[in-house]
């Protein structure tokens, strides 16, 4: 029997199949999507979210202490636990903003793996340009070789995507104007 897109929507987000960018945001953390599964604490790069996990009650007091060195708002009434932290999130990421805003990037992260607190990176291009998970295949161009960027996906039965040589400017330009014209 049909049914409306909204309906099948809902059904596929009950089942916990999220499609990303279109049913999370920049701030949507892998636990809240239930994809803990995809967070590599031990690699040393996480390309991911704007975000900073708690995922149980002691890590609140460390993060307090340790990352904020802020001991004062494990205590705070309006941030004690999960409930009060979501119903002052305006309050709670102007207090964390105000320490974490002023940190440069590498001593945030020094003291977000000292309290053992999960957490995303935000990588600039030229970050994500040197990464060491992101491939590169070379492509002859008229001007010579140059490193590009594959497709994401790898489709083991196929092989890695080598793609063909970037035409010369109007190369093909004389066909595809004749081919237009006959029509």
């Amino acid at each position: 029997r049909p049914f409306g897109i909204e309906v099948q929507r809902l059904l596929r987000l009950e089942k916990g199949h999220i499609i990303i960018n279109q049913d999370t945001d920049g701030l949507t953390h892998p636990h809240e999507a239930d994809m803990a599964w995809a967070i590599a604490r031990k690699k040393p790069y996480f390309v991911g979210m704007r975000s900073i996990a708690i995922q149980n009650a002691r890590e609140w007091p460390r993060l307090c202490e340790t990352v904020l060195e802020r001991p004062d708002m494990a205590s705070d009434p309006r941030f004690a636990d999960n409930p009060a932290r979501l119903a002052n999130r305006p309050a709670l990421e102007a207090e964390m903003g105000a320490v974490l805003g002023r940190l440069p990037r590498e001593e945030a992260i020094r003291r977000l793996e000292a309290a053992q607190i999960a957490y995303g990176r935000v990588n600039s291009v030229a970050d994500l340009s040197a990464h060491p998970e992101l491939r590169r295949v070379s492509v002859d161009t008229p001007n010579g070789p140059a490193q590009l960027v594959p497709p994401g996906a790898l489709v083991r039965e196929l092989g890695p995507l080598q793609p063909g040589a970037v035409p010369a400017l109007d190369e093909h330009g004389p066909a595809i104007r004749a081919e237009f014209a006959a029509r």
